[in-house]
C-alpha cells in the first residue's frame, strides 16, 4: 500500500484510527514517494526515522536495504518518551 511495505503493527493502528487521521495518513502516503517521506523524517537511530502526522500522530519508519517499511503509526507522547521530544 502506498509504496511501503507495511508491518501488522501498522495495519492493526491504522485501523483503530478515526476517519480523519486515516484520511490524514493516506493524503500524506499518496503525495509523498517512500524516500521523500525519509528525506522529510527525523532520522532516529541508524535506520529508522520519525515522520510527523500533524497534530499528535507519528509514522515510526525503517530502511531495510532498498525497501522502506512503515512499523507503526503511534501517538506522539510515545515517541517524546522513547527519544525525546527533539525527534517529534
Amino acid at each position: 500500500m502506498h509504496g511501503l511495505e507495511w508491518s501488522q503493527t501498522a495495519n492493526v493502528a491504522y485501523r483503530s484510527l478515526g476517519n480523519t487521521d486515516q484520511k490524514n495518513i493516506e493524503l500524506i502516503l499518496n503525495s509523498l514517494a517512500p524516500e521523500d517521506l525519509l528525506a522529510q523524517s527525523n532520522r532516529v537511530k541508524d535506520e529508522m526515522f520519525i515522520f510527523r502526522v500533524p497534530p499528535f500522530l507519528r509514522l515510526l519508519l525503517k530502511r531495510e536495504g532498498r525497501k522502506i517499511r512503515l512499523l507503526d503509526i503511534v501517538d506522539k507522547r510515545a515517541v517524546d518518551a522513547l527519544f525525546g521530544s527533539k525527534v517529534s
